[in-house]
């Protein structure tokens, strides 16, 4: 996996700060989950997603989109 920026759009946003956030071993393709569990999971996430938005914000001055992919929706709009 390679994650690139063309160089131009720093000159465009010179003062532009790019977060990428991989996640490395996830085994997703496991049984179905509890629903307790499920839930857990749920608000753990959000939990996350509500720091790394307040923390990019705080920290590099821009804003954090998050987006589910998933075989039905595979694409994330910027």
């Amino acid at each position: 996996m390679k994650f690139t920026v063309n160089s131009l759009i720093f000159e465009k946003f010179p003062g532009l700060h790019i977060g990428v956030v991989v996640a490395k071993g996830v085994n997703n393709a496991g049984g179905a989950l509890a629903e307790v569990e499920t839930k857990l999971r749920e608000e753990e996430i959000a939990a996350a997603v509500k720091e790394l938005k307040e923390l990019v914000k705080r920290y590099c001055g821009g804003v954090c989109i998050y987006a589910v992919l998933e075989k039905e929706n595979p694409k994330m709009p910027i």
